[in-house]
């Protein structure tokens, strides 16, 4: 194995498993918040539109197009598998584990194409961004 595909492992493998551990040192601090509790706004649209997809509302009876049209697909088989009682908490673990791998590739795509300064800056830029943090938690 080359040094640079060495690095590019390294970076990719570090990056994620950083952004994973920031991410759910994040969701432990904020567990008892009320926007982590209840979902409210969109969130709440979301969740309310995969109970009804877990229920057998699978085309649904109105026309939205603000939202993205799988998401509540995604979280209805989230919720689907885990159960009602915890569901909301193994979502936000999984959307945590899927944006420390985003993370993760970023860097590794900015090495690829910019050079090493390139991956660490973004791998770095990722992993402490905040809205990026709380948006994936």
């Amino acid at each position: 194995m080359s040094k640079d595909r060495r690095f590019g492992t390294w970076l990719f493998i570090s990056s994620s498993l950083a952004a994973l551990a920031l991410r759910l040192v994040y969701m432990f601090q904020v567990r008892d918040a009320t926007l982590f509790k209840a979902p409210l706004r969109d969130s709440a649209f979301y969740v309310a539109r995969a109970w009804e997809i877990l229920h057998g509302d699978i085309v649904g009876h109105a026309v939205s197009f603000h939202s993205a049209p799988i998401y509540p697909y995604f979280i209805g088989a989230v919720m689907g598998i885990v159960g009602e009682d915890q569901g909301l908490w193994w979502l936000r673990l999984t959307q945590a584990m899927i944006s420390a791998l985003t993370a993760g590739l970023l860097s590794l795509t900015a090495l690829r194409l910019f050079g090493r300064w390139a991956g660490v800056a973004t791998a770095l830029l990722t992993i402490l961004h905040g809205p990026f943090l709380f948006y994936s938690g």
